[in-house]
């Protein structure tokens, strides 16, 4: 037999999923951060298959952009030019394998579960027996769906059956087809022909065009099994499935089945069903990076994206989510609430709870939030304190510099050991661009303070509290830019007086 070793796989992306009710293509829907085609795609290439090929219908173009820019060119796409079942797509894959590739994995685009470990006990059950055909299969301890697999008194598998064409005998084991399959390509090709010539069928697995006796008895006993069959709702005469193989094959040196985890083989046919298989698939990512060192406090509600990267004795609390490529580093704490987006958080950072944060990176035993916000681009540099109700934007907060209260830092270039006071804004935009303001080693800037942007506050100067700046502040400069106070003696108990009476009159509000 041929060995394991070189194999295609074939990803059927080509169906219509008008179930999803959705604009967005189907191959395209999201789980934990990638789109739903990319888990099968993945789990193929860790499988070991030479080819990757994606067989693509409606919105080919998006889809095909969308693998293009994840996998490069791990992997080739080509297009069924008309919906005609998932054999016509089968065989637009096998078509584009190479010439030297006897076996074909053939999965749906829909199954975000599945594993390479699965698709390698598939192949390996496969290429060790005889059988030109053989299915990945389930046990269903509750019925969700699935072709029925029909076994004759010997264990042999003889059909597998469409529910909309199985008899209520058959819809009673709890063997089910996964819907993933490994073929041989000589085989399907010959299979093609001839079910595109009309000889499928009951009249290629009745035996009597098998040469093997048992066999065509088997194939005989699967015809007849289906003769207290429900009709249920025909299926377009012009589509041809993949379970129409079995039949043929069962005549042609039988079917193998290799059975595995009903989990991994579930598919996601409405949004409903890809919300439970995000659940699924959220759990296992979170009990993945667990089991590698990770602290998790509640992993049922860490939402972690598939693509996030988290060193061992990082602490991740309740309730957080990091989407995208956010790396958290070894001992960075993550507390409660947190929503992280493509971020790097270095080695010892804390991160309190509620903050949000995107596209930016915090350094080593840095400290930001509770409640505060990094716009994309914002750097904060080792040991620098962002606090309560902060948001920074394209903004880079250098070594042990401090924005602790309620400010907006836009645009800003910010030195090493400055501190920023409460109520600082920077006034980066003037209705047409945005400009920068920088803040050198070791200035102050008092609370309440504006800075009118472009502006340099230089080395160790000091920006008085309520100072607007609009000029460039010299290196251990102090700026002052707020008005003059003036006291009048005696004048608050007069104003009193006076607020008084109005009350009493009625004019004033209480």
């Amino acid at each position: 037999m041929t060995t394991s070793s070189t194999f295609a796989a074939i990803v059927l992306a080509a169906g219509q999923g008008g179930r999803m009710r959705s604009s967005i293509p189907k191959p395209l829907h999201s789980l934990a951060g990638r789109p739903m085609i990319s888990y099968p795609v993945q789990a193929a290439l860790d499988a070991g298959a030479s080819q990757v090929i994606v067989v693509l219908g409606d919105q080919a173009a998006q889809v095909h952009a969308e693998l293009r820019a994840r996998f490069r060119k791990r992997l080739v796409c080509v297009a069924q030019a008309e919906p005609r079942g998932t054999l016509d797509a089968a065989r637009c894959g096998i078509e584009a394998m190479g010439r030297d590739v006897a076996w074909a994995l053939v999965l749906p685009a829909d199954m975000p579960l599945i594993s390479a470990a699965a698709l390698r006990s598939l192949l390996d059950t496969a290429t060790a027996g005889e059988a030109p055909l053989t299915l990945l299969t389930s046990r269903q301890t509750v019925p969700r769906g699935g072709a029925p697999i029909v076994r004759n008194a010997a264990g042999s598998v003889v059909a597998c059956r469409e529910h909309a064409h199985t008899s209520r005998r058959e819809l009673a084991t709890d063997e089910v087809s996964a819907g993933l399959y490994a073929v041989e390509r000589g085989f399907f090709l010959n299979a093609l022909s001839k079910l595109e010539e009309g000889r499928g069928g009951a009249a290629d697995v009745d035996g009597t065009n098998s040469t093997d006796s048992a066999a065509g008895a088997d194939a005989a006993a699967a015809v007849a099994a289906a003769q207290d069959a429900d009709p249920g709702a025909e299926r377009p005469p012009h589509e041809k499935q993949l379970g129409d193989l079995v039949a043929l094959a069962v005549g042609a040196g039988g079917v193998q089945a290799c059975c595995w985890s009903s989990e991994e083989t579930l598919d996601a046919n409405d949004l409903a069903e890809l919300s439970q298989r995000q659940r699924v698939l959220r759990l296992r990512i979170a009990m993945q990076h667990a089991s590698r060192g990770v602290i998790l406090r509640d992993p049922t509600t860490a939402y972690i994206d598939a693509d996030v990267r988290i060193e061992p004795d990082a602490v991740i609390e309740a309730m957080v989510s990091l989407r995208g490529t956010t790396h958290v580093a070894s001992g960075a704490h993550i507390d409660v609430g947190c929503v992280l987006d493509n971020v790097r958080v270095g080695a010892g950072a804390r991160i309190k709870p509620y903050t949000v944060a995107q596209d930016s990176e915090i350094e080593r035993d840095a400290q930001i939030g509770p409640f505060s916000h990094l716009r994309p681009q914002s750097h904060i540099g080792r040991d620098a304190r962002v606090g309560n109700f902060v948001e920074t934007k394209k903004t880079r907060l250098g070594t042990g510099s401090k924005a602790n209260h309620l400010t907006y830092l836009g645009d800003g270039v910010i030195g090493a050991g400055v501190n920023i006071g409460a109520g600082t804004i920077f006034c980066n935009y003037d209705g047409f661009n945005k400009h920068t303001t920088t803040l050198e080693d070791g200035c102050f800037v008092g609370s309440d303070s504006q800075l009118v942007a472009p502006v340099t506050i230089g080395t160790g100067a000091y920006v008085a509290s309520g100072t607007t700046v609009t000029r460039d502040v010299p290196a251990d400069a102090l700026a002052i830019g707020r008005a003059a106070q003036l006291n009048k003696p005696g004048k608050a108990r007069e104003l009193k007086g006076r607020l008084a009476g109005r009350r009493r009159a009625g004019r004033g509000k209480p």
